[in-house]
């Protein structure tokens, strides 16, 4: 059994779109304010283009925890 645990970004992107930025193995004990924080560095910087359109705004963060079970 593996789990696995991933922060999830949702961007809403300047031409109403929407992109998900995933990251492997978050710190533990993230807050949303740090990931805000991070979110609005990469806005201002313009770190993230999708498609040619710079993101807008965090719309939602989370971490995703999946267990994997190997069948047998």
């Amino acid at each position: 059994m593996a789990t696995t645990t991933t922060l999830k970004m949702q961007f809403a992107l300047e031409n109403a779109k929407s992109s998900t930025l995933s990251l492997k193995d978050p710190k533990d004990n993230l807050t949303m304010t740090e990931v805000s924080d991070v979110a609005e560095t990469m806005l201002t910087k313009e770190f993230l283009i999708v498609g040619g359109s710079p993101i807008a705004y965090l719309n939602d963060a989370y971490i995703e925890t999946v267990t994997r079970n190997e069948l047998e």
